[in-house]
């Protein structure tokens, strides 16, 4: 009817898998049946606009390094997209767990170890991330071994022509976390609170 926009669905911390329960029963939450999601470790990706945008969806629930089959999956499937002939202009990723948090979480070395390369080598251009309850945009940034390891900078630098921005943080619906929790690293460009309407 013209007023659809295309959903791509995320495993967080709050699904459950409730494999046992079917949909209308009132504790059903289970991704990857509502929403008819083809693997049901919720990673998958999408092309739109034939190679104009491929998006990623990554399962941060799963751990980045020790899950090899989601591993595999994405380093195989970034290195068919990357050729000359099917190589995406735009290539995005979401997932909920933010690799490197701007407010109270730690930093998820595994997906900072097993996912950023990927996104560094592949020309990821964005990544969506959640689960903070801040927003934040970054510069574009890419890993950088000769960066000294510290609060501000975590190993990234500002990569103007093959760097990822990290986006979002945010929430829908949940209360936002307080200024004090916000944590600014060098490379970001902007940090707010979220509001629930």
């Amino acid at each position: 009817d013209g007023r659809l926009f295309p959903l791509m669905i995320a495993t967080g911390n709050h699904e459950d898998d409730l494999s046992n329960l079917t949909f209308g029963d009132p504790n059903f939450r289970d991704v990857y049946k509502l929403f008819n999601i083809p693997v049901k470790d919720v990673y998958y990706a999408l092309n739109f606009g034939g190679n104009l945008l491929r998006m990623y969806t990554l399962n941060s629930e799963l751990h980045a390094c020790w899950d090899t089959e989601q591993l595999d999956w994405l380093t195989e499937d970034m290195m068919n997209y990357s050729s000359e002939s099917n190589s995406p202009y735009w290539k995005m990723v979401n997932y909920h767990q933010p690799m490197v948090p701007n407010s109270h979480y730690d930093r998820r070395t595994d997906m900072y170890n097993c996912w950023a390369p990927l996104f560094d080598k592949y020309h990821v251009r964005v990544a969506m991330e959640s689960h903070s309850h801040t927003m934040k945009t970054t510069y574009p940034i890419s890993l950088d071994s000769t960066v000294p390891y510290d609060f501000e900078n975590v190993g990234f630098t500002r990569d103007d022509v093959c760097g990822t921005v990290y986006i979002g943080e945010g929430n829908w619906g949940a209360p936002p976390r307080g200024e004090m929790e916000h944590r600014p690293r060098a490379w970001t460009r902007q940090l707010a609170e979220t509001r629930s309407y």
